[in-house]
């Protein structure tokens, strides 16, 4: 893609109202997985984050955690 059309659509976003940013976000969200996301889901497949998951399901329940 080419930084024109790169442009043309970054206008086309900012002239969006609120409402229609956040239907396009969402639908692009639906429509096209982000490679983060392919990342976290294979990872969570393979169980490379289960260690983590537990340590900090562990301190959750030995309360050495805080809320945000």
């Amino acid at each position: 893609m080419g930084l024109r059309k790169i442009e043309e659509i970054e206008r086309a976003i900012s002239g969006l109202t609120a409402q229609e940013r956040q239907e396009l976000y969402a639908r692009l969200d639906q429509s096209y997985v982000q490679p983060i996301d392919l990342r976290i889901e294979g990872d969570f497949a393979s169980g490379r984050l289960d260690a983590a998951m537990n340590r900090a399901l562990d301190q959750e329940q030995n309360g050495s955690t805080r809320p945000l």
